[in-house]
Protein backbone atom coordinates (compact mmCIF):
# COMPACT_ATOMS: atom_id res chain seq x y z
CA UNK A 1 0.00 0.00 0.00
CA UNK A 2 1.09 3.37 -1.21
CA UNK A 3 -0.49 6.29 0.05
CA UNK A 4 -3.51 4.27 1.25
CA UNK A 5 -4.05 2.59 -2.53
CA UNK A 6 -2.63 -0.32 -3.70
CA UNK A 7 -0.01 -0.60 -6.40
CA UNK A 8 0.07 -2.24 -9.57
CA UNK A 9 2.12 -3.39 -11.86
CA UNK A 10 2.14 -5.04 -15.45
CA UNK A 11 5.07 -7.25 -16.25
CA UNK A 12 5.46 -7.92 -20.46
CA UNK A 13 8.42 -10.49 -21.57
CA UNK A 14 9.56 -11.50 -24.80
CA UNK A 15 12.26 -13.96 -25.51
CA UNK A 16 14.96 -14.76 -28.19
CA UNK A 17 15.44 -17.88 -30.43
CA UNK A 18 17.10 -19.90 -27.35
CA UNK A 19 14.01 -18.77 -25.45
CA UNK A 20 15.98 -16.67 -22.82
CA UNK A 21 14.29 -13.12 -21.56
CA UNK A 22 15.94 -10.84 -24.40
CA UNK A 23 13.07 -8.48 -23.31
CA UNK A 24 11.49 -6.98 -20.04
CA UNK A 25 8.89 -4.03 -19.84
CA UNK A 26 7.40 -3.07 -16.71
CA UNK A 27 4.39 -0.12 -16.05
CA UNK A 28 4.24 0.65 -12.60
CA UNK A 29 0.17 2.19 -12.40
CA UNK A 30 1.05 4.64 -9.38
CA UNK A 31 3.47 6.42 -11.94
CA UNK A 32 1.07 6.40 -15.07
CA UNK A 33 1.02 10.38 -16.11
CA UNK A 34 -1.22 11.12 -19.55
CA UNK A 35 1.28 11.60 -22.62
CA UNK A 36 4.54 10.66 -20.89
CA UNK A 37 6.18 6.73 -21.45
CA UNK A 38 6.30 5.46 -17.85
CA UNK A 39 7.24 2.22 -19.17
CA UNK A 40 10.89 0.73 -18.38
CA UNK A 41 12.44 -1.42 -20.54
CA UNK A 42 15.37 -3.59 -19.66
CA UNK A 43 17.34 -5.66 -22.69
CA UNK A 44 19.52 -8.94 -23.08
CA UNK A 45 21.63 -9.54 -25.97
CA UNK A 46 23.34 -13.19 -25.60
CA UNK A 47 25.88 -14.66 -27.48
CA UNK A 48 26.12 -18.53 -28.96
CA UNK A 49 27.32 -19.89 -26.03
CA UNK A 50 24.24 -18.36 -23.29
CA UNK A 51 27.16 -15.42 -22.40
CA UNK A 52 25.76 -11.97 -21.63
CA UNK A 53 27.21 -9.62 -24.41
CA UNK A 54 25.16 -6.40 -23.63
CA UNK A 55 22.46 -5.31 -21.57
CA UNK A 56 20.41 -1.77 -21.02
CA UNK A 57 17.36 0.05 -20.33
CA UNK A 58 15.43 2.27 -22.89
CA UNK A 59 15.24 6.18 -22.00
CA UNK A 60 11.94 6.98 -20.69
CA UNK A 61 10.76 9.97 -18.77
CA UNK A 62 12.16 8.93 -15.91
CA UNK A 63 15.81 8.38 -17.07
CA UNK A 64 18.13 8.44 -19.62
CA UNK A 65 19.02 5.32 -21.50
CA UNK A 66 21.84 3.37 -20.64
CA UNK A 67 23.65 0.29 -21.54
CA UNK A 68 26.53 -1.82 -21.60
CA UNK A 69 28.65 -4.59 -23.27
CA UNK A 70 30.68 -6.84 -21.87
CA UNK A 71 33.89 -8.32 -23.73
CA UNK A 72 35.55 -11.74 -22.76
CA UNK A 73 38.84 -13.20 -23.36
CA UNK A 74 39.98 -16.04 -25.32
CA UNK A 75 39.22 -18.24 -22.37
CA UNK A 76 35.43 -16.98 -22.59
CA UNK A 77 35.90 -14.99 -19.11
CA UNK A 78 34.81 -11.61 -18.52
CA UNK A 79 38.04 -9.13 -19.69
CA UNK A 80 36.05 -6.07 -19.74
CA UNK A 81 32.58 -4.11 -19.20
CA UNK A 82 31.81 -0.72 -21.35
CA UNK A 83 29.14 1.46 -21.56
CA UNK A 84 27.70 3.89 -24.05
CA UNK A 85 29.79 6.90 -24.93
CA UNK A 86 28.15 9.94 -23.42
CA UNK A 87 28.16 13.47 -24.91
CA UNK A 88 31.65 15.20 -24.48
CA UNK A 89 34.02 11.59 -24.16
CA UNK A 90 36.17 10.62 -26.48
CA UNK A 91 35.72 6.96 -26.04
CA UNK A 92 33.14 5.09 -24.40
CA UNK A 93 33.30 4.65 -19.94
CA UNK A 94 34.77 1.25 -18.65
CA UNK A 95 32.84 0.16 -15.87
CA UNK A 96 34.95 -3.02 -14.97
CA UNK A 97 38.34 -4.06 -16.46
CA UNK A 98 40.63 -7.16 -15.90
CA UNK A 99 44.22 -6.16 -15.48
CA UNK A 100 46.70 -8.25 -17.41
CA UNK A 101 49.68 -8.48 -15.45
CA UNK A 102 52.12 -10.39 -18.36
CA UNK A 103 50.61 -10.14 -21.79
CA UNK A 104 51.68 -13.63 -22.38
CA UNK A 105 49.52 -14.75 -19.27
CA UNK A 106 46.83 -12.42 -19.57
CA UNK A 107 44.86 -11.30 -16.65
CA UNK A 108 44.12 -14.78 -15.09
CA UNK A 109 45.96 -17.48 -13.73
CA UNK A 110 45.61 -21.13 -14.38
CA UNK A 111 43.20 -21.91 -11.88
CA UNK A 112 41.01 -18.95 -13.37
CA UNK A 113 41.14 -16.36 -10.57
CA UNK A 114 41.52 -12.97 -11.32
CA UNK A 115 45.18 -10.96 -9.65
CA UNK A 116 44.35 -7.93 -10.44
CA UNK A 117 40.96 -5.46 -11.60
CA UNK A 118 40.22 -1.76 -12.65
CA UNK A 119 36.63 -0.29 -11.50
CA UNK A 120 35.25 2.25 -12.45
CA UNK A 121 37.87 3.44 -15.59
CA UNK A 122 40.30 3.43 -12.83
CA UNK A 123 38.92 5.84 -10.69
Amino acid sequence: MVNGTKVGTTIAYGYDDALRIAVRDQWFDALDKPGEDRKFRITTAYGADGRVLNAGKGANALGPAFSYSVYYESGGRPAEVRGIQLAGETQPRTYWKAVSQAPATGAYDPLGRLAEMEADGGN
